[in-house]
């Protein structure tokens, strides 16, 4: 087997100087076919190597965004907003660049010479909430090489719910559940709740003085399940907050 294999890196033809001794092969390196059998065997591995990591090598090129940043509830544009664009998901990202929206709430931005890159938005109190492409991930949305034009980007203000509870007939062994309810998604609530309240009221529904953080320009939706003359009810409300607005009103069950 040895002397086949060894045939085969010399190629047709030569006969090197070498005798087999046990299971090793000795022979003359000053022979000239046995360094070209050799050189042809690197050679091939040598190119292979080149293929798989010119295969695995990405595409570089400049990646353009062109969108719009809007309020998820009031579906206005936003303007003022900072579109930041930087060429890897770190804290100190090696390339970036940033821009403004305009009054409509436009912008366009570009990172030249990159394989992808990632996007994220900033404005003091706005919250990102989503983008109309599936490239999601995080606060941060993923873009390849080339122009993506038409991306909705929406996004929410600050608001807060500082709201009391009281019902119409208090009574003192009275019992009251509260709970915070999505903003969008279909709502079964059968009852229970975050906190639980006893007693005549009213009830406060944030621990917080100034309210507990919702979103803004919203329906902020919640659930009641209480008691009345020792009967359980459930009920299921919502009230609109604007932006950046704290509301204080009493809610009566």
């Amino acid at each position: 087997m040895e002397n086949s294999l060894f045939k085969s890196l010399l190629g047709e033809g030569e006969n090197p100087k070498g005798v087999l001794k046990g299971n090793s092969l000795e022979f003359d390196l000053q022979n000239k076919s046995i360094y070209k059998g050799i050189e042809k065997c690197l050679f091939l591995f040598l190119l292979l190597g080149l293929v798989s990591v010119s295969s695995c090598k990405k595409e570089v090129g400049n990646v353009i965004v062109e969108g719009r940043v809007i309020n998820v509830g009031t579906q206005k544009p936003i303007e003022g907003v900072t579109v930041v664009i930087e060429n890897e998901v770190s804290f100190t990202p090696s390339h970036l660049d940033s821009t403004f929206t305009n009054a409509n709430g436009e912008f366009r931005i570009e990172l030249p010479n990159e394989a992808d890159a990632w996007v994220y938005l900033r404005k003091e109190g706005w919250t990102f909430h989503s983008s109309s492409l599936n490239n999601v991930t995080g606060y941060l949305t993923y873009y390849p090489v080339g122009t993506t034009s038409n991306v909705k980007f929406e996004m929410y203000p600050k608001a807060w719910f500082a709201g009391n509870f009281l019902s119409t007939s208090p009574m003192v062994g009275d019992s009251l559940y509260y709970m915070r309810l999505p903003y969008s998604s279909s709502i079964d609530y059968f009852g229970g709740g975050d906190r639980i309240f006893k007693g005549l009221g009213p009830f406060s529904a944030s621990t917080n003085p100034d309210g507990s953080l919702i979103r803004g320009d919203l329906f902020f939706r919640y659930g009641l399940n209480y008691t009345k003359n020792g009967e359980w009810f459930v009920k299921v409300d919502s009230v609109y907050v604007g932006a950046f607005e704290t509301f204080t009103d009493t809610i009566y069950y």
